[in-house]
């Protein structure tokens, strides 16, 4: 080989190369691309369910007492509420450590890491929303049942209708 068929091999593997290069650079905005809208898809999703969470709290608080009344008297919304609420949280440290790692992330990529950190941020408050939400329609319902066990109070007109009530129980 000689040093002229060498330099007529570098303009081809500047070709190739520059096509190697922006079939990567497709391939990487895809994927960042993918990224955005499965996080945006992941927040819509939590900020449906907060909506629905929040009108289910209000509607609890709303709810007449009535003693003996139960609205999980086996316990199976609380349960199902926290194990969804600390898996969410289980997930909070992995999304911030994703956010994070794209600051460590190729220099080329700079232009598109403002997009992802937009992205990921917006995710990480929605999910951390759910969260709070979900605890709140938990904390609702135990209000409520553990309310509705107490037996009810009366109030007496005076001294004389308390002792009666209390004779009347004790015969």
């Amino acid at each position: 080989m000689t040093s002229m068929d060498l330099n007529d091999s570098l303009p081809n593997d500047v070709r190739a190369f520059g096509e190697f290069a922006e079939s990567t650079s497709l391939y990487l905005l895809r994927a960042i691309t993918r990224t955005v809208d499965m996080l945006q898809a992941q927040e819509k999703v939590a900020d449906a369910a907060s909506g629905e969470a929040t009108a289910l709290t209000r509607r609890i608080s709303a709810q007449r007492l009535v003693v003996g009344q139960f609205l999980d008297p086996g316990d199976i919304a609380i349960n199902g509420l926290e194990s969804g609420y600390k898996g969410l949280e289980e997930s909070l440290p992995k999304l911030v450590s994703a956010r994070d790692s794209l600051t460590e992330a190729d220099p080329a990529m700079a232009g598109h890491s403002e997009l992802l950190h937009t992205a990921f941020d917006r995710n990480i408050s929605a999910v951390a929303r759910l969260v709070e939400c979900l605890k709140d329609v938990r904390a609702a319902i135990i209000t409520h049942d553990l309310a509705a066990e107490s037996a009810p109070r009366k109030s007496f007109k005076s001294v004389e209708d308390l002792i009666k009530n209390l004779r009347s129980r004790g015969a």
